[in-house]
């Protein structure tokens, strides 16, 4: 099986986007919080509610020399929303919006630049993967605006509800094994996700899966169960539940 690794980096905002990928029969996600030696096909940066904090965090436990490796080894890394944003060249935050520094260097894994702005971006999108045509749909939530470089090309082509003409979303690199974007649900795109999925196949000289048989709805309840048991701090759930939640002012 492809096996792919989810930074688990602080406050994940958006679970939802692995969901997809927990579905497929030939994928395995694995949580990652330290830098490890086990070979992988694939390393997710997800959506965070911080940026700032997430890119300490990923230098800090080395997460980031996962991703070159990974690189390295004929594998993809993708970035989603915050995960998108440190994988650029520099974070900027003039108006301390998530951090007392006004500039943090970002991982250089993508040739763009993010400036965080007062006001949050949320709108639905629809639109298509400029490579391959597949369709694509989902939604934005973010904080900042993020400029591509001459070193990558847009990702996808979006538009929101009411919008006649398209615009340019996301990046990715020349060889297509970089990948960022603000598109949260991108992954449910069956087609798109099943054409990165054969990409990362053809970097192990698989075969290309044309369609997946969908596992049983109690198989997909158990590796989801499996994986949001690594993320979640179940004891301490278990504890407010038998204790209670302690009234304000008390």
């Amino acid at each position: 099986a492809l096996t792919i690794g989810v930074a688990d980096v602080p406050s994940i905002s958006n679970f939802t986007d692995f969901e997809a990928f927990v579905r497929e029969p030939d994928v395995r996600l694995v949580r990652l919080t330290d830098a490890i030696a086990q070979p992988l096909d694939a390393l997710i940066f997800p959506g965070t509610k911080n940026t700032a904090q997430a890119l300490k965090f990923v230098r800090t436990r080395g997460l980031d020399q996962v991703a070159w490796r990974v690189l390295a080894g004929g594998g993809t890394v993708i970035g989603i929303c915050g995960g998108y944003q440190l994988m650029g060249k520099r974070v900027l935050d003039p108006h301390g919006v998530e951090s007392s520094e006004p500039e943090l260097e970002g991982l250089e894994l993508l040739d763009v630049v993010t400036s965080f702005a007062r006001e949050k971006v949320t709108v639905g999108v629809t639109g298509f993967h400029r490579d391959s045509g597949c369709s694509i749909e989902g939604y934005e939530v973010h904080m900042g605006d993020t400029c591509v470089g001459y070193g990558v090309e847009p990702l996808l082509m979006v538009r929101t509800a009411g919008d006649s003409t398209f615009r340019t979303e996301g990046a990715v690199s020349p060889d297509g094994r970089i990948l960022g974007t603000y598109v949260h649900g991108l992954f449910d795109a069956s087609a798109f996700r099943r054409r990165l999925l054969n990409q990362m196949r053809a970097a192990r000289g698989w075969a290309p899966l044309d369609s997946n048989p969908a596992p049983s709805c109690d198989q997909q309840l158990d590796d989801l169960a499996d994986f949001v048991a690594q993320h979640v701090d179940l004891k301490s759930i278990d504890a407010i539940i038998e204790q209670g939640i302690p009234k304000s002012g008390s």
